[in-house]
């Protein structure tokens, strides 16, 4: 039962971040019945893909950058919300978590592949030791800073 009260309270709180019962991303765009079963289904099918976050901040899937969730909120919501996916995919360099949170800190989506290298190069400098969302988040825009070409593409490093 517990479960389930979690479950609820995080499906409809997600909802909460962008226009519509259901929010933005991958849910609002394949469900369009606005009855109350469909948006439950359409705010889980955001939460279970997680397309809300990167929809978020990158203004794309329905979502505005413009909404409740700014965009310099937006990569400490990153890495708030997605600690682990984050740390495996900045070991490895790339993935769609890891994109989202270089676009979040405002690099160019053709940046995307340095930011990778970058955090995958300097992965113990982000990500080691037992940091929180936001070390994590801080670590990576010192890095972004001192990498020229990042430090120019990105405007929110």
């Amino acid at each position: 039962m517990k479960t389930l009260l979690v479950f609820a309270l995080s499906v409809f709180s997600s909802a909460a971040f962008a226009a519509g019962d259901a929010g933005c991303g991958l849910g609002s765009i394949i469900i369009k019945d606005n009855t109350k079963v469909m948006q439950v289904l359409a705010a889980t099918t955001n939460g279970t893909f997680g397309s809300q976050t990167f929809g978020i901040s990158t203004g794309t899937s329905n979502c505005s950058s413009k909404g409740l969730v700014m965009n310099e909120k937006s990569a400490q919501m990153i890495a708030e919300s997605n600690l682990p996916s984050l740390k495996v995919e900045g070991a490895r360099g790339n993935g769609s978590t890891l994109s989202a949170f270089g676009l979040a800190l405002g690099c160019k989506e053709e940046s995307l592949d340095r930011f990778g290298a970058t955090m995958k190069k300097n992965y113990s400098n982000v990500f080691g030791g037992n940091k929180d969302a936001s070390q994590v988040v801080s670590a990576a825009r010192a890095q972004v800073s001192s990498d020229s070409a990042l430090k120019q593409a990105c405007s929110n490093g």
